[in-house]
């Protein structure tokens, strides 16, 4: 089990959205009001194409690695800055399911 394929990564992304989205509905109603069902539709087709983006990048290199593609695709900083970025994502995702 020391591999992370493909399968992997599409659920760490979703258990990182799906976390906020449970944790916060009624901020959510109360910021956006009757119309807040229409962003949640939006972003949750915005991450649909961010793992469909990432497995596909995944399979057609055979590279599974988030930080090696992350680095291939947009450069050392650019991969430096987004591997930050998904890595404080995941430890606020942790604050925020610890609380």
């Amino acid at each position: 089990m020391g591999i992370i394929n493909s399968k992997h990564l599409f659920f760490i992304i979703s258990a990182l959205a799906i976390v906020t989205l449970k944790t916060f509905p009624s901020l959510f109603i109360q910021t956006g009001g009757r119309d807040t069902w229409i962003s949640v539709i939006i972003a949750s087709i915005f991450i649909l194409l961010y793992v469909w983006l990432i497995l596909s990048v995944s399979k057609k290199t055979g590279n599974y690695n988030l930080l090696n593609i992350y680095s291939k695709t947009l450069g050392k900083t650019g991969g430096a800055i987004f591997s930050g970025l998904f890595l404080l994502t995941v430890l606020l995702t942790l604050f925020e399911s610890a609380g």
